[in-house]
This record gives structure tokens, sequence and C-alpha cells, in this order.
């Protein structure tokens, strides 16, 4: 799994190829205040919105280890404040196939192997449900 510091970097490379794009200076804070406790290097630059920017293929175990997961809690921290869109990796609980096994369970899945219900119900309405209404979007099911 990337770690935040750099996946957070890779989710802003979009940003430094943008041609009004530089490196901050000494004197300027070089990343945002509230970052700061989950940047390692302390190295990132500001966020910027320039362009639309979409956060996927992310993702963790969809159990009690969700909460207290680090790159999870600074995904969603990020893109409320920064209001990024973002898409979790995946939807299906299963693969079609995977190591030779029809149906292979995924853990990371939000649906249950057979899809017929979230794999971790509470993660679903205490995480991803609020991570989803935070974005400010029309209607959550």
């Amino acid at each position: 799994m990337l770690g935040p510091q750099l996946l957070l970097t890779t989710a802003l490379a979009a940003v430094a190829a943008s041609a009004s794009y530089r490196p901050p200076t000494a004197e300027e804070p070089h990343f945002m205040q509230h970052l700061k406790r989950q940047n390692i290097t302390q190295d990132c630059p500001a966020a910027v919105a320039q362009t639309p920017v979409i956060i996927s293929e992310f993702g963790s175990a969809q159990d009690a280890t969700l909460f207290n997961d680090t790159l999870q809690n600074c995904l969603k921290e990020y893109t409320i404040e920064n209001k990024i869109s973002w898409m979790m990796w995946g939807v299906a609980g299963s693969y079609r196939i995977r190591s030779g096994v029809q149906g292979f369970a995924d853990t990371w899945g939000m649906t249950t192997p057979d899809w017929t219900g979230w794999q971790y119900e509470k993660g679903v309405e205490e995480f991803w449900k609020p991570w989803v209404e935070a974005m400010n979007v029309t209607h959550v099911v």
C-alpha cells in the first residue's frame, strides 16, 4: 500500500505539472497547516485548485481497521477540505477469477462476495456515508 505522503504527492502531480506552478520559496509555507501532522517529510507543495482533480484507485480492508487507517483518514480529511472528488477501490466483493479461483473474495471490496450486501455495514454507515455527505453531494442512498 502506498503511504499517505507518497499518494498525496502523486495526486498533486497534476497541479505541479501546471504551467503556472512554481515551487514555494523558503519564505512561504510549503504545506497546508492542517496536513502538517500527517506529512512526515514536510516537503509537499500547497494544494492549488487549478484543474479538476479526482483521486481514485485507493481503498483498504472493509473491517474494523478502516477507522484507524492513516491513509484513509488522511484522504478523507484532504478531499473534504480541498473539495477533491474521489472514487474508492472497489465496490465489487469478489473477483471473477483470481489466483485460479472463480469468485475469489475481495476483502477490500465494499460488497459481500456474492454482492448481496455490504461487507462491513458499520464502515459504510459510519465512515463512507459521512465522507460522501461531507462532500456536499445532492443525495446519498
